[in-house]
């Protein structure tokens, strides 16, 4: 399993919620981790837009 690690400076819960922002993109969408934080990225970190994306990107 690939570590999961977080940008700079994201601490505490924010922390823990990016893991599993991460980790629902990765197991929904069955991408790698590099994947799933290129596509939060690209939507401004926006969840679901990163959903949509790559579910577009998919078909």
């Amino acid at each position: 399993m690939q570590q999961l690690v977080p940008p700079p400076g994201v601490k505490g819960r924010d922390k823990m919620v990016y893991y599993e922002v991460v980790q629902f993109l990765m197991d929904c969408c069955d991408i790698t981790y590099s994947q799933a934080v290129q596509a939060l990225r690209s939507n401004d970190w926006d969840l679901w837009q990163a959903e949509a994306s790559i579910r577009n990107n998919k078909m």
